[in-house]
Parts: structure tokens; sequence; C-alpha cells
């Protein structure tokens, strides 16, 4: 069997952010798509920053790291004497005047297609990162995200048992068990 390659796992169809986009903008792309973080590519199509949840909430001012989250949470509700509607206000604002150039990370970590899957989880782990951005060349052509090199380890376990890899009604009895849920007894 052939190792895997970022190819056989990463996400196609990338969504992307341009730098001169409004944060409000793209949180409500990420938001509507249901991911993270999203490739910033310029006007020529090159890969010039990576955008995330958290980047968002921390160009807001509310904090960076893993604190950012819960500086928002904290924003909205620990001070009785806060109003609101004040701070809801106050951060629509930076929404809708931050570029997405202000907050993003430049430069970021990225990897080819045909690196090898094992190669690319183990940047992700160095770089402290969720996602990384596939780029061909200078065209980004795919994002790998933690939750693909799982999918992708998942099909290729599956694969090997010679199971299918959607589940069918077939698969209980073929000895390659059933989905499990979390927390099942």
């Amino acid at each position: 069997m052939t190792p895997l390659e970022v190819e056989d796992a990463m996400t196609v169809n990338v969504i992307t952010a341009g730098p001169g986009e409004t944060l409000s903008t793209v949180a409500g792309r990420m938001r509507q798509k249901r991911v993270n973080g999203l490739p910033v590519v310029g006007r020529d199509g090159r890969l010039v920053g990576i955008i995330t949840e958290r980047d968002v909430i921390h160009a807001t001012g509310l904090g960076s790291g893993a604190d950012a989250s819960r500086g928002f949470l904290d924003l909205l509700t620990s001070d009785p004497r806060r109003d609101p509607r004040r701070t809801l206000f106050l951060l629509r604002s930076r929404l809708r005047t931050t570029r997405v150039a202000e907050a993003m990370t430049a430069d970021p970590v990225g990897v080819e297609p045909t690196m090898p899957l094992e190669e690319a989880a183990r940047r992700m782990e160095r770089y402290g990162v969720n996602r990384l951005p596939v780029v061909r060349g200078y065209a980004v052509v795919g994002v790998l995200t933690r939750a693909d090199i799982i999918a992708a380890l998942a099909r290729e376990d599956l694969e090997a048992k010679g199971c299918p890899t959607a589940w069918t009604s077939q698969q209980e009895s073929s000895g390659c068990g059933a989905p499990s849920s979390a927390g099942a007894a």
C-alpha cells in the first residue's frame, strides 16, 4: 500500500478570502460554510495569509490565544454595568471596519499536494495549526484540516480490511463493524 499524500485527504473547491474584505463579510462566509478558517489570496491568486475565527476574535480586541473565546463571552456577560447593546455595537463596528489583511496570519505554513500525509500532520503539530493551505506553485488548490487527515486514515483502514468506505447495511454482517457513537453503551 502506498503512503497517503495530502491530495488524498485535502478538501478541494476551496473557499477563500481577500485581504481587502472586512472581517464581518469573512466571518459571515465562515459561518455560512461551516468552516473555521480560510486561505487569503491576493488578486493574482497567490496565497498571502490565512484568517481564522481566533484571528477575528483577537482583532476585536478581546484577547488572544486560548483566552480569546473566553474574553468574548466575558465581555458580553460579566459586568452588569456594561450596556450589552453598546458592547455589541462596538464589536460590530470593529468587524465592519477591520480588513482581513489587518487580522490574518501572513505567510502561513502550507503544503504541496504530493507531500506525504504523515509529514503534513507533523507540520500541523510543529506549528500548532489546525489547517494547512495546499498550494501548487502559487495557487491554492485545497485545504487540509485535522478532520481531513482522520477521515483519510479511517478510509484507508476500512479499505485495508476490504470494507466499504461508506456505511451500508451489509457492512455489519461482513465483520467490518457498525459505526459507533460517542457515549453509546
